[in-house]
């Protein structure tokens, strides 16, 4: 058997493919397969998947945790109504048209064409098109959220709202003081000066003094290599893990 993978291995090299068995890829490729194949024991009750658009992570993480319970978090009334659509039929995701934020109450932005470039960024959410829909949002806290809901403990926040992230985490700040985070993908920028994406180095300085450290960088996009990397997805977690 060992002859024949070898072989199979060989024949893809020679075509420019490489063969890896999940969730063993290298790592930098997928931050969740790297979450289940480092930490193999590890299976998480409850995910926050905040900005979750259309449900693309809710369906990465699915197979990966079966048995987690999801909470979707997506303001905009149009893509909310894409996210429930999509995750219909899903007993354990539960869909919240809300924005988390460091604040509860409400703002009001213009709506993109492409939703996934809706942001809360004081930077961006004005940015959209001249005749584009203004919509009022819902915001909540994670804190306050959590603790209307009942919920004790998040195994996995995963955070990509277009460069607010700093916001998402200030009104996690209750839950980190008490350890009730374990893990935390979040998308960041690698160049300073895009608006879009929350510089790595501020979410690592913003995280550090709450127990966490970066664990890895992941699925780094970049139009080429002369322009430099542009955002990745940065996997977190806290340092009583790794002991």
């Amino acid at each position: 058997m060992r002859f024949l993978k070898d072989k199979i291995r060989e024949f893809l090299h020679r075509r420019g493919y490489e063969l890896y068995r999940r969730p063993w890829l290298p790592k930098g490729t997928d931050a969740f397969e790297s979450l289940r194949a480092e930490w193999e024991h590890w299976q998480p009750r409850v995910i926050f998947d905040v900005g979750a658009n259309v449900g693309q992570t809710v369906k990465r993480l699915r197979p990966l945790f079966p048995t987690a319970q999801i909470h979707a978090f997506e303001p905009v009334p149009s893509t909310f109504a894409q996210l429930q659509a999509n995750v219909r039929g899903d007993p354990h995701t539960q869909c919240h048209p809300l924005a988390l934020a460091e604040r509860a109450g409400t703002i009001t932005i213009k709506i993109n064409a492409k939703s996934e470039l809706n942001s809360l960024s004081p930077a961006l959410r004005d940015a959209a098109d001249l005749n584009a829909t203004e919509v009022a949002l819902t915001l909540d806290t994670t804190a306050g959220f959590c603790a209307r809901h009942g919920i004790t403990h998040i195994d996995l926040l995963k955070i990509d709202v277009e460069g607010f992230e700093l916001a998402v985490l200030e009104g996690t700040v209750p839950l980190f003081s008490v350890g009730a985070v374990d893990y935390i993908v979040a998308e960041a920028g690698l160049m300073p000066n895009n608006p879009r994406f929350t510089p790595l180095p501020a979410m690592i300085d913003f995280l550090l003094p709450h127990g966490f450290w970066l664990v890895g960088v992941y699925e780094q996009m970049g139009h080429h290599y002369r322009q430099g990397g542009e955002y990745c997805n940065a996997l977190f977690t806290l340092k009583k893990n790794f002991i």
